[in-house]
């Protein structure tokens, strides 16, 4: 299930096609993709850009965690 969940991600996010070629709906769910602000930092060269992957990657461990120890408890 994460593999298909990964492959749709990097879909969207424009890791096979560039994003213009996506239709309009799917370009705008792109943005919420951590492919997307990741490969817009390496096209524009905007380290700061690379904080927001940092950022989902924080979120998403954080709530990996609480999870994790709902389960565990």
């Amino acid at each position: 299930m994460l593999q298909i969940i990964i492959s749709f991600t990097c879909f969207v996010g424009g890791s096979f096609m560039p994003i213009d070629l996506l239709p309009k709906g799917i370009r705008v769910f792109s943005k919420f993709t951590p492919q997307y602000w990741a490969l817009q930092s390496i096209d524009t060269g905007n380290v700061w850009l690379s904080f927001i992957v940092v950022l989902f990657a924080l979120a998403l461990f954080t709530a990996g965690t609480f999870k994790t120890k709902n389960f565990i408890d």
